[in-house]
């Protein structure tokens, strides 16, 4: 039972990780609604009305800022998975 305390602290590791993962998910896809709106020519606060996805634009950043976030996702997913392993093989010590 000396496992006990180890399994109950990776699985708060895992919530923070998931929790983690949802906020990045939610930020791809405010920043690829926000790219979308800009391509729109969307005017308001951050957007230069500008029609289209050209250089220089906010879209531009936007689209850039959802690529790293979705990365941000990939790489939480993975240790996700790995640290799921190891609760799993915690567990069957028990």
């Amino acid at each position: 039972m000396a496992d006990a305390p180890t399994i109950e602290k990776l699985n708060q590791e895992l919530e923070v990780l998931k929790a983690k993962q949802i906020q990045a998910n939610q930020d791809v896809a405010l920043f690829i609604e926000n790219a979308e709106k800009e391509k729109q020519g969307a005017a308001g606060t951050g957007f230069t009305g500008v029609r289209g996805c050209k250089k220089g634009t906010q879209c531009k950043k936007w689209l850039s800022q959802a690529s790293d976030r979705k990365d941000d996702s990939i790489r939480l997913g993975k240790e996700i998975v790995a640290l799921e392993g190891q609760i799993s093989k915690k567990k069957k010590k028990i």
